[in-house]
């Protein structure tokens, strides 16, 4: 394994539009001594998140609005990790206010990084079993959520049909299943229609005004005015609206999946990665999912599969990473990289892939995602 080196910090300076949004912009010199001196990353503080089971196996879930998307999605209670407490202090209390559950025992399922590249976000994720729902909810006045007990295997569905979005969610649920087969043991969706029980009609909010307050032209924020369901209106609420992404999982006919590994500055970590790339100007998702898997691995692929969607951050952020399926790759020609990538080229055994994920050396919650969609939608390939 080649030594990937970190980017050495020369100045920091603070350009934050507001202190709800923390942003800053970095100069680095690379590691082949060359100067760069625009990185912006955020630090909008980690994530608490926990999976809640019943006695029966049921998963619970929230279902509530997310501003950055636009969207209304099934997720887990989540929430800020605030100074001075810790991550399964806020985890339990967030379960508590979010569904009502009193859950005294939490098991760390391990961290993700839902997006490395500019933000320093780490959602720590825990794992609440034999929970029951013992009081009402007690939620902040802003939001307005549902709760949700489903099958395993309609949660199974759900992802394989692209109606579970959030990719920290996604990969929480593979940890868990990967952790615990018992528990949650991962099988073929036994159907194609999941109801949700006394499901209401949630509300969007209105955007009633915004304002650009983008420090650069590199990372884009928004000032919004909103008016909440109720009528009563959030005069600062800060999101940023940065590129959507592609997503590629190649896989060789020898059933081995190329990989990535590379410093990640926004973490300040080096990480293992499915290749992935910024969607620019006019070119389609699929084209640059095709042009990244070319530059960044030397791999030709002109036959792609169609994975899914998912978002990283759907609170404050409208990103969304499209993925796609490579199979019989061949890596045919050198990389062709930007100057500022140094990248390693692995090659996996696909039965070796979820022992990684269980011993933290996959941690990006995109890619974590985007091999378990694809392990639900074509099972024979991780056999």
């Amino acid at each position: 394994m080649s030594k990937i080196k970190k980017w050495k910090i020369i100045s920091i300076d603070d350009v934050s539009p507001s202190p709800r949004f923390p942003i800053f912009r970095k100069t680095f010199q690379l590691p082949n001594g060359k100067i760069f001196d625009d990185y912006y990353t955020s630090r909008l503080g980690n994530v608490a998140m926990v999976v809640p089971i019943t006695k029966s196996g049921e998963v619970i879930f929230v279902r509530k609005y997310k501003h950055g998307v636009e969207e209304i999605l099934l997720g887990f209670p989540a929430r800020r990790i605030k100074n001075g407490c810790r991550s399964k202090e806020a985890a339990r209390d967030e379960l508590l206010e979010e569904t009502g559950i009193q859950a005294r025992n939490l098991q760390y399922l391990g961290k993700v990084y839902p997006a490395p590249v500019k933000g320093s976000t780490s959602v720590f994720i825990y794992l609440a079993k034999d929970v029951e729902v013992t009081r009402q909810q007690d939620f902040d006045s802003i939001e307005d959520i549902e709760i949700h007990k489903l099958k395993f295997s309609d949660v199974l569905t759900l992802i394989r049909k692209g109606e579970i979005k959030g990719s920290d969610t996604i990969a929480a649920i593979a940890i868990a299943s990967i952790k615990f087969p018992n528990l949650l043991k991962i099988s073929n969706p036994c159907c194609d229609k999941v109801s949700l029980s006394e499901s209401r009609k949630l509300k969007r909010w209105e955007v009633v005004s915004e304002e650009d307050v983008s420090p650069s032209h590199w990372y884009p924020v928004y000032k919004q005015k909103i008016r909440l369901p109720d009528g009563s209106i959030i005069d600062d609420y800060y999101a940023s609206r940065y590129k959507n992404a592609s997503m590629i999982l190649p896989i060789t006919k020898e059933k081995e999946i190329i990989f990535e590994r590379q410093y990640r500055q926004g973490v300040d970590d080096i990480l293992v990665e499915l290749p992935a790339g910024e969607i620019r100007g006019n070119i389609s998702p699929e084209d640059t999912a095709r042009m990244e898997l070319d530059e960044e691995t030397g791999i030709v692929s002109e036959n792609l599969i169609y994975l899914g969607e998912v978002y990283q951050a759907p609170t404050k952020s409208s990103v969304r990473m499209k993925g796609y399926l490579a199979e019989d790759v061949v890596i045919s020609k050198a990389q062709n990289l930007e100057e500022t990538e140094d990248i390693e080229i692995l090659k996996i055994p696909v039965f070796k892939i979820f022992e990684y994920i269980q011993k933290g050396r996959i941690q990006n919650s995109d890619t974590i995602a985007m091999l378990f969609m694809a392990k639900l939608k074509f099972p024979a390939l991780f056999v």
